[in-house]
């Protein structure tokens, strides 16, 4: 749709440019007909799509900065990945600072947790951690490693601590 739009454009710069050619004399023109009208016409071509780009530009900004209505929200948050900013904020009200924890669930969002979980210790394996979070897994037994039964903040998001841990 942008590139019809920047065509249109360019299409009516060079018309306007060729329809201020024509209200010369016969002998004005003939002399501008050369390199001079070229430039004209390439310049109001190049200002024409510039300017439309721009336009198309600051309306398409407007669409995107639109508040969301709640279906929308709802929407958004149901295909969001497992990992959220408010789930990460209710992991860092609970696993205290200087403990350790396991994350079993998607592997593209460990990384990210374990940054944002900072000065937390990332344990190699769930019987090291004092923390186990679940990120996005189908099925996580507590009770096969030591852990009171998650709780959840979401469906596939929870957080389990050992019995020692608190």
């Amino acid at each position: 749709m942008d590139l019809v739009a920047e065509v249109v454009g360019a299409l009516l710069a060079f018309a306007l440019a060729t329809g201020a050619l024509s209200q010369l004399g016969l002998g004005e023109q003939a002399r501008l007909a050369g390199p001079v009208a070229v430039t004209v016409a390439v310049s109001a071509v190049l200002v024409g799509v510039l300017g439309w780009h721009a336009v198309s530009s600051m309306v398409n900004t407007g669409k995107s900065e639109r508040q969301l209505s709640s279906d929308e929200v709802a929407t958004e948050r149901d295909n969001a990945g497992p990992l959220t900013t408010g789930f990460v904020d209710w992991l860092l009200a609970r696993v205290p600072r200087d403990s350790s924890y396991y994350v079993i669930g998607n592997g593209a969002d460990e990384k990210l947790l374990n940054f944002s979980l900072l000065p937390r210790r990332f344990a190699a394996s769930p019987q090291q951690a004092q923390w186990v979070i679940v990120a996005g897994a189908a099925q996580f037994d507590a009770g096969a490693f030591g852990f009171i039964r998650p709780t959840y903040y979401s469906p596939g998001m929870g957080l389990a601590s050992r019995a020692s841990a608190g």
